[in-house]
């Protein structure tokens, strides 16, 4: 029996930012600012895939009260 492919729970800056549809350098300073949250495997940065949905989510829902104050 065949097992579906796993996801990967963390990435690093790279992949991060790719998950973003975003430049390294804007990703790299959420990392800094601690608005995407990180941490270090030895000498590796990883981020938490949860982490960057949770970013993602919280950029939408901006983006829907936004949209919502700007309709009234």
């Amino acid at each position: 029996m065949k097992r579906p492919p796993l996801s990967p729970r963390v990435v690093g800056p790279n992949e991060a930012a790719a998950l973003l549809n975003e430049s390294r350098d804007k990703t790299y300073g959420k990392l800094r600012s601690g608005e995407l949250p990180s941490y270090l495997d030895g000498r590796l940065r990883r981020i938490r895939v949860a982490d960057i949905d949770a970013l993602i989510e919280r950029r939408l829902a901006a983006a829907q009260s936004e949209q919502s104050e700007g309709a009234r």
